[in-house]
């Protein structure tokens, strides 16, 4: 008896040494295993085996690229691995799950990955069924001179069947994003894992992003969703998408309008550049189509600037016009065309303080909606005519051939050589709106063959003669010099009497 307990106890102490031996879980294993895989150098803190089940953890693990490499390229703050009885056996070996915990990636473009080449038909020792890491960073060295690194976090991430053959590997991620703040739920395929450079390698998926509010922004406010999908590599990936935001609204505007893009672009994961190909979004019944990018630029705020070329077809400006203004009704009907360029800047200043825009617009069958501006316009063109104005003849007076130059700064618009003709008349107008505080100040000549006193009653039908009388020398039509101040919404028309105004007249 005392014979067969010693054999047992020495065979049981023999058993578990050669299992000291060839656990594959040891620290000195999985060393060997990680730097012969990766080409790199480990390093752990707080290793520990595990037996039941099988596998290990370790805090602080750290996987330098070369021995002479100052930063580690992978770094976790505390790694799990579990395995199976089962699995150890197999051929090849699998690990049932690998969770990482605060994993951070340092990724250089152009630098080798601390992953060794190796041919397409090779066979892995080992393969990890599932990989699991929260709370991760990953941080983009950039190739640009004088960008900061892009930092790009994510909250969890899944990847299946992860081995060495360089083979396709599926993976689902959760995105965090800032600007505007939200969730980007990804999945897809990245691989076949190009060792030499990293940013060639494959990937394609779909995503979506739901709820991102865009109140971050001073002076805006809506909640942004977006579908999707992508393809390319690490690199540069090629994403078209809809993006969607129900409730679109300027704070300074008392309108909420639906927004909807298409979008094709290119995305430099990089850096977080964006080149936007085509843009075509939608305002109510009117489209603008735009192309340009998203770009971190140095400035002393934190953010992307937005630089687009944008232009209207076949538009309306009520459309546009109520996304700006406090009115229930844009002033003004007729069909919209517009050339511009757009520039948005980050910073902390509201939306209309920081966009910048520049270009020509045409509005043509201009008419305006409210009854009192459409009669005087009528009185204006039935004199210019020579017939007396019959306010219920129906529609009133069209503005045909309105056009001019806008420029959009600090909050300002500022007009100029802007034109319209009413039969019988013409105008030029040039001055400036404040978008914030719907001030107006524009100055202009009214031209016209008819008696401008016929327009106006009581003291501003003598303001007007007298102007007449004093510009009929200088040509067969009335030259009457005029200025529309006040706020947006209650404007005041005058003659404009200014000595230097009418000498530059």
């Amino acid at each position: 008896m005392w014979i067969a307990l010693g054999v047992f106890v020495i065979s049981a102490l023999a058993a578990i040494g050669w299992v000291r031996a060839v656990w594959p879980f040891s620290e000195k294993s999985l060393t060997a295993a990680i730097e012969q895989a990766t080409g790199g150098r480990v390093e752990w803190h707080n290793f520990r085996s595990t037996y039941f089940p099988p596998g290990a953890t370790a805090e602080r693990v750290k996987l330098f690229r070369t021995d002479r490499q100052p930063d580690p390229l992978i770094q976790v703050d505390r790694m799990i691995l579990r395995g199976s009885f089962a699995g150890m056996w197999n051929s090849p070996k699998h690990i049932a799950e690998l969770q990482l915990r605060g994993f951070h990636l340092l990724a250089e473009q152009g630098a080798k990955a601390a992953v060794p080449s190796s041919p397409s038909h090779s066979t892995s020792s080992v393969v990890i069924d599932k990989v699991v890491a929260d709370d991760s960073t990953l941080r983009f060295v950039q190739r640009k001179a004088g960008k900061p690194p892009f930092e790009l976090a994510v909250w969890h991430l899944v990847l299946h069947n992860v081995d060495n053959r360089l083979q396709p590997l599926d993976f689902q991620a959760v995105l965090a994003i800032s600007e505007p703040p939200g969730e980007i739920h990804a999945s897809g395929r990245i691989g076949p894992w190009n060792s030499d450079d990293f940013a060639t390698t494959p990937a394609r998926g779909n995503y979506s992003l739901d709820g991102a509010r865009l109140d971050v922004f001073k002076g805006l406010s809506g909640t942004l969703n977006s579908k999707g999908a992508f393809d390319g590599n690490l690199g540069t990936l090629h994403a078209a998408g809809d993006v969607n935001i129900p409730d679109f609204h300027l704070t300074q505007s008392h309108h909420t309008v639906p927004l909807s893009s298409h979008y094709e672009a290119m995305v430099d994961t990089l850096d977080g550049d964006v080149t936007l190909t085509s843009v075509a979004t939608h305002v109510l019944h009117t489209t603008v189509m735009s192309r340009g990018s998203v770009s971190r630029e140095p400035t002393p705020h934190h953010g992307k600037t937005v630089d687009l070329q944008a232009s209207v077809q076949g538009g309306r400006i009520n459309d546009v016009m109520l996304v700006l203004i406090k009115s229930k009704v844009a002033p003004m009907t007729g069909s919209l065309q517009v050339n511009t360029s757009i520039r948005l800047p980050p910073g902390p200043a509201p939306f209309l303080k920081r966009l910048s825009m520049a270009g020509d617009f045409h509005i043509s069958g201009a008419e305006f909606t409210k009854e009192a501006r459409r009669l005087t316009l009528d009185q204006l063109s039935a004199s210019a005519a020579g017939r007396k104005v019959n306010s219920d003849a129906g529609p009133g007076t069209v503005l045909s051939n309105l056009h001019g130059h806008c420029v959009v700064k600090d909050g300002v618009a500022t007009l100029s050589n802007v034109t319209f003709q009413i039969p019988g008349s013409s105008a030029g107008i040039r001055g400036t709106f404040d978008l914030i505080t719907q001030q107006l100040n524009f100055q202009g000549n009214l031209q016209t063959e008819g008696e401008l006193s016929d327009t106006q009653k009581g003291i501003k039908k003598i303001f007007v003669k007298v102007a007449v009388a004093i510009h009929k020398h200088r040509s067969p039509q009335h030259l009457i010099p005029f200025k529309i101040t006040g706020q947006y919404g209650d404007p005041k028309f005058a003659l404009n009497d200014d000595p230097q105004t009418k000498k530059r007249q």
